[in-house]
Parts: structure tokens; C-alpha cells; sequence
């Protein structure tokens, strides 16, 4: 499924008009939104209102006023520092956010990692590519190597099947890509290379958090929405915190 998700994306980088992508956007986070909440046992109310915030959000996001801007420049930033600080807090501690903070908390990190992808689509649909194919890169990596040479537990009380050999694999294939991506950008390297790694940390994080929250209640898949396959959050769990940070990399890269 990672790889019928990069077609897709592929598939709506090429197209000219900017509706396809941001309809295929919308769906997605709209979906993952809705199985987050569940995962943190929101109640009914609270869903809904995210549904309809996440609504109002999409359609802001879309038609955003140029004087707007800076309130949506803000949000990765700002998500950045959560995943760096705030998640990492909840994967050491087991704690879970507390109920009257999900809703916004999943609303803060969905619409930041929105809004990167909706702006390197307009800005850069080859970084934005680049991005997806990280990710997907990492993933496949750690899955193989993982299999193959796995041993030493990442984090066994959150996800007994992530290994440190997984990360290593992971990083091998996020170092190849960043050689030939620095090649092919003309970029220097050494720079790529360790924001690369950067952001493969980010995806590793993303990823482990969703397996906290599936731990803590108790299911194997996010939802079904994907049958045989699990969720769309399942899916773009490690994306959701290297589109911001990916995105503020690229708008700094002098």
C-alpha cells in the first residue's frame, strides 16, 4: 500500500490542476483524522466537531486569503517542535494525551503536515515527491533488514517487531537516496545527507507513536478502511511528521 500511495501522489504531480491532489489530500487526512480520535477514544462529540473544524480548515486552506498566511506558516514550526519534544515524551512515558487536549492536538498535527504537502505542491511537486519517496525508501529498508538481521528491539513495550537493525537498514537506504538525490540536485552532500537522516528519525518517531496508540487500545490496524491493509493513518503515520520538518528544510535551504 506505501507504494499504490507514491503512485498516486505521482499520479496527482503530474497533473496540471491543483483539485485532483487536494481532493486526494482532503480524504486522506479527513480519514486519518477520524481513525487518530478513535485510537484516543474521543467521544462522538469530539469527532465530530474535529470533522467539521477539519472541514472548515480544508476549505480555508484552499481559498487562503494572502492576509491568512502567516497563521499557517506558523503550524509547522510549531509541529516540528511537538514531534521533537511532545511525542517523544508520550513514546518514553506511556502517557496519553489528556482528552480534553485531542482534538486539538491531532487538528495542530494534521493541519501542519496539510499544509506542508498542499504548499511544496505548489511551490516544489519534486521535493514534495522526494519526500513521499524518503519515507517509502526508509520503510522498506527497515522491513527487510529488520527480517533479515533483526535481533536487538527498538522499542519492545510499544512495537516487539522494530529492531535497531531495522533503523540501520533504514539509514543505509536514506544514505543511498541522499547520494543520488544531492547528485541529481546538485546539492552539497554532506548537508543533504544529514537532513535526510534528519527526517528519517522523524518518520521512525511518527511511526512509533501510531504503534503506541494502537498498543494503548488494544488493536492491531487503525481502522479497516483499507481492507487487508489497515488504515490510512497505518499509511502515513511516518509521513505526518517529516512533511512539516521537510517542508521547513526546504524553505530555509539557502
Amino acid at each position: 500500500t506505501a507504494l499504490a500511495l507514491l503512485l498516486v501522489i505521482v499520479g496527482c504531480l503530474m497533473v496540471s490542476s491543483r483539485l485532483p491532489f487536494f481532493i486526494f489530500l482532503s480524504l486522506m487526512f479527513l480519514a486519518a483524522q477520524w481513525e487518530w480520535l478513535r485510537l484516543l477514544k474521543a467521544s462522538t462529540v469530539a469527532q465530530g466537531s474535529a470533522a467539521i473544524l477539519m472541514l472548515g480548515a480544508l476549505i480555508w486552506l484552499y481559498h487562503l486569503p494572502a492576509q491568512y498566511t502567516s497563521f499557517w506558516q506558523r503550524l509547522p514550526l510549531i509541529a516540528t517542535l511537538v514531534w521533537l519534544v511532545l511525542v517523544p515524551f508520550f513514546l518514553y512515558t506511556k502517557k496519553r494525551i489528556h482528552p480534553v487536549l485531542s482534538v486539538p492536538f491531532v487538528l495542530l498535527l494534521l493541519l501542519a503536515a496539510l499544509y506542508s504537502a498542499w504548499r511544496l505542491f505548489q511551490i516544489d511537486r519534486q521535493a514534495l515527491f522526494a519526500l513521499a519517496l524518503l519515507v517509502w525508501i526508509a520503510d522498506i529498508a527497515a522491513y527487510f533488514a529488520g527480517k533479515a538481521f533483526g535481533t536487538r528491539k527498538l522499542a519492545p513495550t510499544i512495537s516487539p517487531s522494530k529492531t535497531w537493525q531495522g533503523v540501520y537498514g533504514a539509514a543505509a537506504g536514506v544514505l543511498v537516496f541522499a547520494l543520488a538525490l544531492a547528485h541529481h540536485t546538485q546539492r552539497e552532500w554532506l548537508a543533504l545527507t544529514i537532513a535526510c537522516l534528519v527526517l528519517m528519525a522523524y518518520a521512525i518517531i511518527g511511526d512509533l507513536y501510531e504503534s503506541l496508540l494502537k498498543r494503548q487500545a488494544e488493536v492491531k490496524d487503525s481502522s479497516q478502511l483499507l481492507p487487508g491493509h489497515g488504515g490510512v493513518f497505518d499509511r502515513i503515520d511516518a509521513l505526518l511528521p517529516v512533511l512539516p520538518m521537510g517542508y521547513l528544510i526546504i524553505s530555509w535551504w539557502p
